[in-house]
């Protein structure tokens, strides 16, 4: 013989998010760094979120950040294809350029990238799909490891990943140098050697604009960051324009300043000028 009870309807429990507008956000982090993940995401209104809601979906993001970095290497790979023995029958730079819309050299960067993801790096790639290192870490690491050999490469990648999760561009790198200069005794002597390999260079191009590249040591360089961005910064009011555009004129303003100084050098006795001519067809 049964006997019929009345069950109780369920009350709301207490920091469950299954009954709240917030439930997106606990069926995304369910579903880990993917895709559907991000589209959950996407459907979300940020303002009908809680705070801890918002806070939760802004950490998904980034993992899944990580994991989209990942499968652009997938394709960036399969679009470059092999690498080819004769470095002049390989094309493979040329068509992830015009699909990225970068230069051949941004190009060849990435495929380098994506080939050692898929390679030496494996354990880097994991973990970007699993979203526990994002794009431009694992960019670093992969510089940082590129002329060492595969078991240096190798120790230093897994003392790297265990904390990339926590870690921000500027620390993961400073943990970075320290990990290389560890295990690769002969890294400081190379640190040395490229600190001395100084290079100023000015290359005018067809279209009427020049390229400046420069290349030395960190700190000099981070200087001469700081400042532009610093005058680009305060310049805003009464410059306008973009911020590159602002530090290109902070460029222009000093160098014109020095030409025109009394101690600057003359031609002639006259002031350095310089004058560009448009040779239309």
């Amino acid at each position: 013989m049964f006997e019929t009870v009345a069950l109780a309807e369920p009350e709301e429990p207490a920091g469950d998010w299954t009954f709240t507008p917030d439930w997106p956000v606990l069926m995304a982090e369910g579903l880990g760094p993917t895709g559907e993940a991000l589209n959950v995401l996407s459907g979300c209104d940020p303002a009908g979120l809680s705070e801890a809601a918002r806070t939760s979906a802004l950490s998904q993001l980034a993992g899944i950040d990580a994991h989209l970095g990942a499968v652009r290497a997938r394709f960036t790979n399969a679009v470059a294809g092999p690498k080819r023995d004769e470095p002049h029958e390989d094309w493979g730079a040329h068509e992830v350029a015009v699909s990225s819309r970068c230069s051949v050299y941004a190009a060849d960067r990435q495929i380098e990238f994506a080939r050692a993801l898929a390679g030496r790096l494996s354990k880097t790639f994991d973990a970007m799909e699993a979203g526990r290192i994002n794009y431009p870490q694992a960019l670093a690491l992969f510089e940082a490891v590129a002329p060492l050999e595969d078991e240096v490469a190798w120790q230093i990648e897994e003392n790297m990943l265990r904390y990339a999760w926590r870690q921000d561009l500027t620390k993961f790198k400073i943990c970075l140098r320290r990990w290389v200069a560890r295990e690769d005794p002969p890294f400081s002597a190379r640190s040395q050697a490229a600190r001395q390999d100084i290079a100023v260079v000015h290359t005018p191009l067809d279209d009427g604009t020049g390229e400046l590249y420069i290349r030395g040591p960190l700190e000099q360089t981070t200087a001469i960051d700081l400042a532009l961005t610093a005058y680009a910064k305060t310049a805003k009011p009464t410059h306008g324009g973009t911020a590159e555009g602002r530090k290109l004129a902070g460029l222009v303003q000093w160098a014109e300043n020095y030409l025109t100084a009394p101690d600057a050098p003359r031609r002639h006795g006259r002031a350095s000028t310089v004058t560009m001519t448009n040779d239309a067809p």
